[in-house]
């Protein structure tokens, strides 16, 4: 479909309507067995799933139609409420799900392929061709609609939506704060469906059926079906699926009189899952799901048995023999509290790999954290449970469980803002190679192994194991340091930012804003630093305070992102030509407790043989526009020489090329376009003077400024100059050692 698609085109689809997924201000709608027709073509393509985006009905932009004899036709819009199972025709524009632009970016397309959607659709209209619906499928949804209406009427939003995706796998109301709050201390799991809450309900359906002395095989085809409704009502994550499967097969092993061998549960899941979905293989949520469950499995036997816990259990088990009752529960907590941090710190080394590669960071107390966290989880699931079904009869009872669901979240809260308070409360190790991942899992392994022949009694020199799983993490954490000077422009949109690190590792941010790509620093920036590794910004630079240039740079401030900032640097102007942004930064450096500092013509910034020397703009530089006050920096590292230039205008180029003429330029190797390629800057003198090799613009893709100019190009043309755009070769990285250079492109590889 790609060769026919492009990046978009106008198309009409029909297929079944699996649910609905509401969101603020769009609802996606997932189809199944689609037809779709191109708006020119005559082709046509089916897909098993798709995802269709639209605007809710309070929006007098979306036209719901119907179309079948139990409703009458009509074109104005109705309040028609769709169900699973309903056969509905689209029409609106078809695209392809977007790829990263820059290391360390989210992969959309990958998210949706796991899934195995791999188009979208923005709608227009629907119409609705036939009213037969799922009945079993919609009764499911509207309990799970009714159980968190329960959840939003008892309880504060963000305690709601942090009960909601646990229980019923549905984040429309997880608070963005919250989900970061937990993922960055490392207990972000308990908001996803996992064994744990499986096995509650699973548990608590089973014995009821037992203790009313149902006869078998009642119980067991009860919680079969009961696990299903659950899986199907929750979505049916790849964690749900797993945790599903393997309790059936759990429960069925019990009803035939079986033993129960877990490893090969998960194995049958696994299988089951990739047949359905085989592109999840490589997906974090089953990569981190599976990992956790060979850490609970595998790793835990092996390091309790190579760690010298035996003896000191035979120990305990002589001294709680004489001991007194408050000795014997003593005894009996320490020992529930070794073997809980034990089985927490094997699950987190069998998915550290994981972790990294994904998020590049791990919480530093996440392990200590999840000893207070857990024991409490139990309770939260049963009383979400108890307090939802008991508010779908009457609403008051509902009332005390979910009190108590709430003081618990609070407790889980305060700790998490407590866990950041400590030093260094996050660890950013960059993303390892998949070298590093395949020597660590071998160490793993040879662990694992080493561990099971103690067991058998063959082995006995402990220290040698844990000597391994300490190298294991070394290796994980190596990272060779950075050879020479690496220069990066980051794809913000439309907007700049420019990444330098020298080969001692110290790090310099020009700019770092956009205004078309809402939270750049949190979704562009941050993760291509996280990417690598950076934990540090020795230098935030400023060029000037249009937001295309600051948003970012402003979230690199106010939030705790674990990426400390050095210093914060940027004009000093007279107070005429101080705007509103440039005094809220000034504002924010202070609140963040940054040092600030400023940089005018005859400034520069040292580090290593890394030298940038500010020629514009003066202290005493009058202008009303922002642009014209730009930054002006001229990069040197041995023969390698950069300029950049902001978004500088006519005025402040004109007193840059005098001064490029007084300080005898013989060229640059390259040149950052002002005000990302407008036709009105980068004149002909001034290419003239600069004459660059290589020409660098960033800009956002189909901006409406229509950025880079045709004029633009044709002069850079003129000068033979190879022109590298971030709108289509996302993030271009510059490596070089002083004397010589290469262009690597994230979209299209070495130049």
């Amino acid at each position: 479909m790609d060769a026919y698609l492009g990046h978009s085109a106008d198309a009409i689809l029909t297929g079944t309507l699996d649910y609905v997924e509401p969101k603020t201000k769009i609802s996606y709608y997932y189809l199944k067995n689609v037809s779709v027709q191109l708006g020119a073509e005559t082709k046509q393509f089916h897909f098993s799933d798709f995802l269709v985006i639209v605007k809710n009905l309070t929006n007098d932009s979306f036209l719901l139609k119907t179309k079948v004899d139990a409703l009458p036709a009509t074109d104005e819009k109705t309040s028609v409420s769709l169900s699973s199972g309903n056969l509905v025709r689209v029409s609106g524009v078809v695209n392809s799900f977007s790829s990263p632009s820059n290391p360390g970016q989210f992969d959309e397309k990958a998210f949706y392929k796991e899934k195995n959607i791999f188009y979208q659709m923005t709608a227009s209209s629907v119409t609705v061709l036939g009213t037969k619906t799922n009945g079993m499928k919609q009764s499911l949804y509207n309990l799970r609609d009714s159980l968190k209406k329960v959840y939003e009427t008892c309880m504060h939003p963000k305690e709601a939506g942090i009960v909601s995706a646990m229980i019923l796998g549905d984040k429309t109301l997880l608070d963005a704060d919250m989900k970061s709050l937990y993922q960055v201390n490392g207990i972000g799991h308990i908001l996803a469906i996992s064994g744990l809450h499986i096995t509650i309900f699973c548990t608590l359906c089973y014995k009821l059926f037992f203790i009313l002395r149902f006869p078998r095989p009642i119980p067991f085809l009860a919680a079969f079906f009961l696990l299903a409704a659950y899986g199907t009502m929750t979505g049916f994550g790849i964690s749900t699926s797993r945790a599903v499967i393997m309790m059936l097969l759990g429960l069925f092993a019990v009803e035939i009189g079986r033993s129960y061998e877990p490893l090969t549960a998960m194995a049958i899941s696994a299988v089951f899952i990739l047949l359905q979905k085989p592109y999840a293989f490589l997906s974090c949520s089953f990569l981190l799901s599976y990992s956790a469950v060979l850490g609970v499995f595998l790793t835990y036997p092996a390091l309790r048995s190579i760690l010298p816990n035996s003896l000191l259990q035979e120990r305990g088990r002589r001294r709680k023999m004489q001991a007194s009752i408050f000795r014997k529960c003593l005894f009996l907590c320490l020992e529930k509290l070794g073997s809980s941090l034990l089985l927490s710190i094997s699950i987190q080394i069998t998915t550290l790999p994981v972790l990294l590669y994904f998020f590049y960071e791990i919480p530093t107390y996440g392990i200590f954290l999840n000893l207070l966290i857990l024991p409490l989880v139990s309770i939260v699931v049963v009383c979400s449970m108890l307090g939802g079904i008991l508010g779908l009869f009457l609403l008051p009872l509902a009332g005390f469980p979910l009190f108590c669901v709430t003081q618990i979240l609070h407790f889980y809260e305060t700790l998490c803002h407590l866990s950041l308070k400590l030093p260094e409360p996050v660890q950013i190790l960059g993303r390892p190679s998949f070298g590093q991942i395949l020597v660590y899992y071998l160490i793993l392994a040879f662990v694992i192994w080493f561990g099971y022949k103690i067991r058998l009694g063959e082995m006995s020199h402990q220290s040698l194991a844990v000597l391994c799983i300490v190298c294991a993490i070394i290796i994980l954490q190596y990272r060779m340091p950075p050879s020479g000077l690496q220069f990066t422009m980051l794809d913000v949109g439309q907007g700049d930012g420019i990444f330098l690190q020298e080969e001692n590792g110290r790090t310099i941010l020009i700019d770092g804003g956009s205004s078309d790509v809402s939270n750049v620093g949190t979704y562009r920036i941050l993760p291509y630093l996280k990417y690598y590794g950076i934990r540090k910004i020795d230098y935030l630079v400023m060029s000037h305070s249009d937001e295309d240039h600051i948003s970012g740079q402003r979230e690199l401030l106010e939030k705790q992102s674990g990426v400390k900032i050095g210093c914060y640097l940027m004009p000093e102007l007279p107070p005429e030509s101080q705007n509103e942004n440039y005094q809220s930064m000034k504002k924010a450096v202070k609140a963040a407790g940054v040092p600030l500092y400023f940089l005018n013509t005859g400034d520069y910034i040292q580090v290593g043989r890394l030298k940038l020397n500010c020629l514009h703009p003066d202290k005493s530089f009058q202008n009303d526009s922002a642009n014209a006050c730009s930054v002006t920096l001229s990069l040197q590292y041995g023969l390698f020489q950069v300029l950049l230039t902001g978004d500088l205008e006519k005025e402040g180029e004109e007193i840059v090329l005098r001064r490029l003429k007084e300080g005898g330029s013989a060229g640059f190797t390259m040149l950052k376009t002002a005000h990302h390629g407008s036709k009105n800057s980068t004149s002909d003198a001034f290419l003239s003077v600069v004459n660059p090799q290589i020409t660098l613009i960033s800009c956002g893709k189909r901006n409406r400024y229509g950025h880079p100019h045709r004029e633009l190009l044709e002069r850079i043309k003129d000068i033979q100059s190879r022109v590298f755009r971030t709108d289509e070769s996302g993030a271009v990285r510059v490596l070089s050692d002083g004397k010589s250079f290469s262009v690597h492109c994230y979209l299209k590889g070495e130049k």
